[in-house]
Order: structure tokens, then C-alpha cells, then sequence
């Protein structure tokens, strides 16, 4: 039995979770600790920093991350590959230099005009910051591409773990926001570093870049960031327009049941991450029988691994949100329910968004997207229109994934029918497998 534990701590959809898992509730450990050790105002700048440094990192990822795991995990050989990295790490200072060029003065006029400190802050760490994630980041996507989850464990392991020893420290010393600032770039600097010592992002391919290769990436990655973008805008309209129509109150009970589900999210982020490189190896390898069995073997296993978690988030959604919030978050119980149900649906609408990917057809995937964005605001919009209550709002998420599922298995009928019970079976006989290896039978 401690044999196959060892065996399973070494596989990839564990260090896959394992990632994802300990930069949540580390991040979910520190948004708590930062509330309370620094003041509203203070606080609301750096919730302002992370917003519009993640918005520009979102930007960069949504253009290359995706291209280049994909390109990668398609090479035959290391000479193409060091091609694909080269390429990316110059595009990656290149976005980020405009990025710098662009934002910070405009942080940094906002603070003239309002004389904030905190706007000051943010116009003098964004650029810093930005630079010092492009190493770590582009080894992220890298290793990503190789399946070596080892080591994006410890990446993203040593940022968060960092981050948190900061924040613990400034939240017993009082240290204040220019510490956290202090501490945020020192952590992305030490995944940095590890990263060049170790060579794990390839700055040894920088010059194997090349024009064809480079507008390749730009190609398919300009319809990627045009789905993360949409991504984005889809799981913030329902903020928008609560606070518009609704009031702030209401977006913050919408709010603590929508962080909750979110950190259900995490297997599933980690799972289709394993299944990207794979799904894009066996297509490129022409093996369309393998490509649609490993579909539907990923797909049904995250559909099958949600479930149950759906269920116990059903059967204890009013403790669950009381723990969080506080007993004046209890009315968020039925919300959080309600997306119970739409949690098991994200895994049939995630694996066909990365099925069109693989198939070159990310454009199709940008549609998708479009049309549950579409779906998700007109839906809010009427029921806003005619009821106060929000629980009518997370319901329209339902329909919402309920249309990504529809557009993105038409847009896969050619290469991929839609056999839902055979996809469930696929998953089952795939945790059975699990089971059988490290448990026993």
C-alpha cells in the first residue's frame, strides 16, 4: 500500500492537483490575513494592483501560454522546439515592455491628479513586477508543455509560500503597503531565479527565435486571448451588473458563494492542464481513434471526480458559506447551490474549448465563448429586469455553460460526436483504474 501511495505522489494529474491546490488555499490564507492587517483604503489599492496586474498578465498568457504548449508538445524534434521557446520569450519581453510603457505613466498621472499614495505604488511596481514574472512564467508553460509538474509545483509553490511568509510577517509587525509590494516582487523574483539556475525556462534558446515562428505564435494565440478575455469578462459581468442594478450588498453575498465554488474549480483546471499536451500530441500524431478515447477518458474522469463534489456542496452549502462569510453570508447558501449544479456541467465546456484548440480551430473556440458571454449578460439583464433576487442571476449560469456545451460539441460533431453516456463510462472505467493501481482491488 505505501508503495502505490509513492507511486501515485509521483504522477502527474496528482502534481497537477497538488499545484493548483496549494496556490489556492495559500492565496486564499493571505487574501484573509491582508484584510485584516491592512486598512480599507490600503487594502482596496492593492485588490486595484492585483486586478490590473492580473488583467495584464491574463493578456500575455491568453497570447502565448496556450500556442506555445501546443506548438511545443507538437515538435519532433529539439531544434523546433527551441524555435517555438526562443520565440516565445521574445514576444513575452515585448508584450511586457509595451505593457510597462503604457500602464505605469497612467498609474503614475492618476496619483498626480489625485495625490493617492497607493496610485504611486501601483505605477512603481507594476513594471518591476511584470519583468520579474516573465521568467517563471514562460518556464510555467514550458514545463506544462513537457508534463513535468514537479516542477511547476515548486514554482508556484515558492511565489505563494513567499507571498504568505511576508504577509504573516507584515501582518504581526504592521509593516504596511509598500511592504507588501516589498514582498510581492521579492517572492516572483526568487521563483525567478530558480527557474534561470535550474534552466528550467530555456533562456538558452532566446536567440533561436524567428520572424515565421514568432508570427505563428501571434496567430494562434490572438483568438486565444480573445477566448481568455471573454473568459474573464464572463465570470465578471455578473458583478458588473449586480452592483449596477442590485447594489454592492448584494454583489457581496454573490461574492462569497462565487469565491467558494471557485476553489471547486481547482481539480478541474489541474486536469485539463495534464490533458492539453497530451490531447495535442496524439492528434498531431495522427491518431484520431487514441485522440477521441483520451477526449473522452479526461473529460468523463473530471465529469465523474466533480460530481460528488457537487453533491456535498448541495447537501452543505449553508455551513459552508457561514464558514467563510460569517453568519450574515447564510441567505448565500441557495446561490452557492445553484452553482453546484452548473459545477458539474464546466467540464464538458472546458475539454471541448481545448478539443478546439488542438483541432486548430481556436477561432471557433473564441465563438463559443462570445456566445455563452452573450447568453450569461442578456440572461442577467432580463432577470434583474424583473426580480430582485440574485439567486435568479446565478441560475442564468446554468444556461449559460449549458450554451458553451451546445456550440462547442457542434463545432466538434465532425471530429468528436457528443455520447454523453459513453463519456461518463470512460470516466468511471478510468477512476476504477485508479483505484485498482493504488488502492488495490
Amino acid at each position: 500500500m505505501i508503495a502505490r501511495i509513492k507511486e501515485l505522489v509521483k504522477t502527474n494529474k496528482f502534481l497537477s492537483l497538488l499545484s493548483s491546490g496549494t496556490s489556492a488555499i495559500l492565496g486564499l490564507v493571505t487574501f484573509s490575513l491582508l484584510a485584516r492587517s491592512l486598512s480599507q483604503d490600503d487594502f482596496g489599492f492593492w485588490g486595484f494592483f492585483i486586478a490590473s496586474f492580473t488583467l495584464f498578465d491574463m493578456l500575455r498568457s491568453g497570447l502565448l501560454s496556450s500556442a506555445m504548449i501546443k506548438a511545443i508538445a507538437e515538435c519532433n524534434e529539439e531544434e523546433e522546439a527551441a524555435r517555438v521557446i526562443g520565440s516565445g520569450w521574445r514576444l513575452s519581453l515585448l508584450i511586457t515592455l509595451i505593457a510597462a510603457v503604457v500602464v505605469s505613466p497612467i498609474f503614475y498621472f492618476i496619483y498626480k491628479a489625485k495625490g493617492e499614495l497607493g496610485y504611486l505604488l501601483v505605477a512603481q511596481w507594476f513594471t518591476a513586477l511584470a519583468f520579474a514574472s516573465v521568467p517563471h512564467t514562460i518556464a510555467t508553460w514550458i514545463l506544462n508543455a513537457y508534463l513535468r509538474f514537479d516542477r511547476i509545483v515548486w514554482i508556484r509553490f515558492l511565489v505563494q509560500g513567499a507571498f504568505f511568509a511576508g504577509v504573516v510577517l507584515e501582518y504581526f509587525l504592521d509593516m504596511g503597503l509598500w511592504f507588501v509590494f516589498v514582498v510581492y516582487f521579492g517572492a516572483n523574483l526568487l521563483a525567478t531565479l530558480l527557474v534561470l539556475i535550474r534552466k528550467w525556462g530555456k533562456l538558452h534558446f532566446f536567440r533561436r527565435a524567428t520572424k515565421q515562428t514568432s508570427r505563428s505564435l501571434l496567430n494562434f494565440g490572438k483568438y486565444s486571448m480573445g477566448t481568455l478575455i471573454g473568459s474573464n469578462l464572463l465570470r465578471s459581468s455578473d458583478t458588473f451588473i449586480i452592483v449596477s442594478f442590485l447594489g454592492p450588498a448584494a454583489n457581496a453575498v454573490y461574492m462569497v458563494a462565487e469565491r467558494l465554488i471557485g476553489l471547486f474549480d481547482i481539480p478541474l483546471q489541474a486536469l485539463v492542464s495534464l490533458a492539453f499536451p497530451t490531447l495535442a500530441k496524439k492528434y498531431t500524431q495522427g491518431e484520431k481513434d487514441t485522440f477521441e478515447r483520451e477526449f473522452e477518458v479526461s473529460a468523463g474522469f473530471s465529469t465523474i471526480l466533480l460530481i460528488p463534489v457537487s453533491i456535498l456542496t448541495f447537501l452543505f452549502a449553508e455551513p459552508l458559506v457561514v464558514l467563510l462569510g460569517g453568519a450574515e453570508y447564510a441567505n448565500a447558501a441557495n446561490i452557492l447551490r445553484i452553482f453546484a449544479v452548473y459545477t458539474a456541467l464546466t467540464p464538458l465546456d472546458r475539454f471541448s474549448g481545448i478539443a478546439l484548440d488542438v483541432l486548430h480551430r481556436p477561432h471557433l473556440n473564441f465563438y463559443k465563448v462570445l456566445a455563452m458571454l452573450a447568453a450569461n449578460v442578456i440572461g442577467d439583464l432580463i432577470v434583474v429586469h424583473y426580480t430582485d433576487n440574485i439567486a435568479w442571476v446565478a441560475f442564468v449560469s446554468i444556461i449559460t455553460f449549458a450554451t458553451g456545451i451546445v456550440f462547442g460539441f457542434v463545432f466538434l460533431r465532425d471530429t468528436i460526436p457528443f455520447r454523453p453516456l459513453i463519456l461518463l463510462k470512460a470516466g468511471t472505467g478510468e477512476v476504477v483504474r485508479l483505484v485498482k493501481k493504488y488502492v488495490g482491488k
